[in-house]
């Protein structure tokens, strides 16, 4: 229960920072459609934004694992 609940967390984070990427750098605003180049470079920015947050999730669990060991 508690990855599910950390992955909808990181979803939900990775979505506000490509959205906010995109936003603050004027590729995309909110009230319009997307074309498709703009709808591919949305996907594939949340999709690496999430790589790269899951991947700090599973350094910091695996680091807090080895520490609790050594004691």
């Amino acid at each position: 229960m508690k990855k599910i609940i950390t992955g909808i967390i990181v979803g939900l984070i990775s979505l506000a920072i490509t959205f906010a990427t995109f936003e603050t750098f004027s590729w995309y605003h909110f009230g319009d459609i997307p074309t498709e180049v703009v709808l591919f470079r949305l996907i594939g920015f949340f999709i690496i934004v999430n790589i790269v947050l899951t991947g700090g999730i599973i350094i910091i669990r695996k680091s807090k694992k080895s520490d609790e060991k050594k004691f």
